[in-house]
């Protein structure tokens, strides 16, 4: 993406960027404060109705108040591309404190409550998630505390496999709910099964179900065993077995 300009922001460096979007450390000038701002890219833009889902989507998220959400500030488009400013945080994010390791079973229990409160207000607002994983989990630097962000970009494709299509399914296949493989209508249970994915890992340092493609992956979603925690860690089982569970209904 070149020559980005967005009135209102003062765009100081690129902090990365996926399939869909780059995200930018940018000024907004009106408050002189920093944000991240993320821009879409012109051609995803350009998919039928993507424009107006992604402009929805960020002004209801937007309008959510919660301590472990991200905060939304502003949301348009401007010079042709789609945008949205939100929080800048620097506490870094959960998929650098799971490769570094050193998470106890208390911080991955404090993680996982924060999140889940989180999305039980998304979830009472119709908000699902569809895309719970670590990257997608930000930390304030001031107090520790597990932030949620990204909310509904899943739905999009992302060229670089972020986000992967299975059948008519959209997510990530780590952290894909049974359902969700299988392309079926989904709800706010298919949050809880990611959520429950994410716990194993940050308990474990490793993910449950392992593959090295996307289909495989999602078979073993949906048709292995629920793997065991070591024996240190069995207390926490239940739990697993509960958010892990194939069936929404269970």
């Amino acid at each position: 993406m070149t020559a980005v300009k967005i009135p209102g922001y003062t765009l100081k460096k690129k902090l990365g960027q996926g399939g869909m979007a780059a995200v930018f450390l940018a000024e907004q000038e009106s408050f002189q404060r920093e944000v991240a701002l993320k821009v879409m890219f012109p051609q995803i833009a350009k998919e039928p109705g993507f424009a107006e889902r992604f402009l929805q989507e960020a002004r209801t998220v937007a309008r959510l108040t919660h301590p472990h959400i991200i905060v939304v500030h502003d949301v348009g488009v401007a010079n042709g591309l789609h945008y949205f400013a939100m929080e800048y945080h620097t506490g870094g994010d959960l998929t650098h404190r799971i490769r570094n390791g050193g998470i106890t079973a208390y911080q991955a229990l404090t993680i996982t409550s924060q999140i889940a409160d989180a999305l039980a207000l998304a979830h009472e607002h119709q908000i699902i998630h569809r895309d719970i994983k670590p990257d997608n989990i930000l930390f304030r630097a001031h107090n520790d505390a597990a932030i949620l962000t990204d909310f509904g970009i899943a739905k999009s494709l992302d060229n670089n496999m972020q986000l992967t299509q299975l059948g008519s399914a959209v997510g990530t296949p780590k952290y894909m709910s049974p359902e969700q493989a299988r392309g079926q209508k989904v709800d706010g249970r298919t949050d809880i099964y990611s959520l429950g994915v994410m716990l194993f890992e940050m308990l474990t340092g490793r993910a449950p179900f392992q593959a090295d493609e996307a289909l495989a992956l999602g078979i073993k979603h949906c048709q292995d065993p629920i793997p065991r925690l070591p024996s240190e860690l069995s207390r926490y089982q239940p739990l697993i077995d509960r958010m892990l569970a194939k069936e929404p209904k269970d």
